[in-house]
């Protein structure tokens, strides 16, 4: 069954509505993500992971107080020790 055309005069290929291509962009970028590398992966994770601590940083009291009580702000060294930890980790485990 072919997807139905977000504009009636062109049925092939057909146009996705607004909503359905920014699932169908979603999509192109997972499938182009599975062949990063696990480095390249870290990095992208590690990036995300900093933007959601400033996020919470920013607007949950307990969190902003939190880091405002350490007297500093995000330690990326820390989250690089917190990414060898939890490799470790996993390494760990498969040898069980």
């Amino acid at each position: 069954m072919l997807a139905k055309s977000a504009l009636p005069s062109i049925l092939w290929p057909p146009v996705p509505d607004p909503r359905a291509g920014h699932l169908f962009a979603l999509q192109f970028q997972l499938q182009q993500s599975q062949w990063y590398s696990p480095g390249v992966l870290e990095g992208l994770q590690k990036k995300q992971l900093l933007e959601v601590l400033k996020h919470a940083i920013g607007s949950v009291p307990y969190y902003h107080q939190l880091f405002r009580s350490k007297g500093a702000g995000i330690d990326t060294d820390y989250l690089t020790l917190v990414q060898e930890q939890r490799h470790l980790d996993n390494r760990a485990r498969a040898q069980r």
